[in-house]
């Protein structure tokens, strides 16, 4: 299998979404909006709405997800926004033009009515695929000794 950039791949994988985001952005994302504030619902299949149970226990929750409007080649060199015009590879930035385009969130989890789960926090845009949900635990996910990468560089200038 080849993917975008020619590469060829012994292993094929496939995946099903589990789920689909129902979000107010509709076209895109706008940059100066405090997604904290911001409610969606991700609307589980019903085939897996018993993976939910007590899910609400936690606080925070992953979502993996899919990039599905995504039609642009990865590029493997990138310019993030906000980042003074500096340029890194993209698995050091969090673009959305990815080899593979699967996203990752930390959200906050309000609550679960039937197979839907209420969040705040979340950038998806409507229709957005799940992949898969895991639960954020503050004692094993939190890591102390982490830093912020050559975000700290435009910090200092």
């Amino acid at each position: 299998m080849k993917n975008l950039q020619g590469f060829v791949y012994p292993l094929h994988i496939e995946l099903h979404p589990i789920g689909t985001v129902r979000s107010p952005f509709i076209k895109g994302v706008p940059g100066n909006i405090e997604m904290d504030q911001v409610e969606c619902r991700i609307v589980i299949d019903p085939a897996f709405r018993d993976g939910l149970f007590k899910l609400d226990a936690f606080f925070h929750i992953y979502i993996l997800f899919y990039f599905h409007k995504i039609n642009k080649k990865p590029q493997m060199i990138v310019k993030p926004p906000r980042a003074g015009g500096i340029s890194v590879g993209v698995f050091a930035s969090r673009s959305p033009v990815r080899p593979n385009g699967i996203g990752i969130a930390i959200v906050k989890l309000k609550h679960i009515e039937g197979n839907e789960i209420y969040t705040s926090g979340f950038d998806a845009l409507d229709g957005t695929p799940v992949l898969d949900i895991k639960p954020y635990i503050g004692s094993k996910d939190s890591k102390a000794e982490a830093n912020n990468g050559w975000f700290e560089d435009l910090n200092r200038k």
